[in-house]
């Protein structure tokens, strides 16, 4: 990465390659980085989810959490979700769980989502709407399962009252 960093991509990549091939953890997630960094998500999902593969949480824990973007970035969402389910318990960090949110609210993962809302997040930012997003689309499902139609995105309605715990939004 440090190749990468100096503005020589193309040098690492080709000296990551051939390590990446082998199944290399580290150089699939550089790699993947390196991906990502250029806005190429199906290039880099691939690469994170073959390096935690690779790494079985042995090496660092971030690569389930790389993986976990990359798939919820290109709508992935059962997968995401399988993924998220795979992690252990104790090595699951709040970016994460904040992903698996994601997923858990396209798959109508409800008593999740619940305790997704009844937490605190000490690491959302201000300016954050992801959960809001979250909470926002989980009402609309909510509201079109009661009235026995199915959800579209139209009916989210960003017009309700957010939750003041769940408002992270600048104003």
């Amino acid at each position: 990465m440090a190749l990468a960093e100096n503005g020589s991509e193309a040098r690492a990549e080709a000296l990551l390659e051939p390590l990446a091939g082998a199944g290399e953890p580290w150089a699939l997630h550089t790699l993947g980085l390196l991906a990502a960094r250029g806005g190429d998500w199906q290039k880099a999902a691939p690469l994170f989810i073959a390096a935690y593969r690779a790494e079985q949480g042995a090496l660092d824990p971030s690569f389930a959490g790389a993986a976990l973007e990359a798939l919820v970035r290109l709508s992935r969402w059962q997968e995401a979700w399988e993924l998220w389910q795979a992690i252990p318990a104790g090595q699951r960090t709040e970016a994460e769980e904040l992903l698996a949110a994601e997923a858990a609210v396209k798959l109508e993962q409800f008593d999740f989502l619940e305790q997704c809302f009844g937490r605190q997040y000490a690491s959302i930012r201000e300016g954050a709407a992801g959960l809001a997003n979250v909470w926002f689309e989980y009402q609309a499902r909510l509201a079109c399962r009661a009235k026995g139609v199915p959800f579209t995105p139209e009916a989210v309605d960003r017009a309700l009252p957010l939750p003041r715990e769940l408002d992270f939004r600048m104003a």
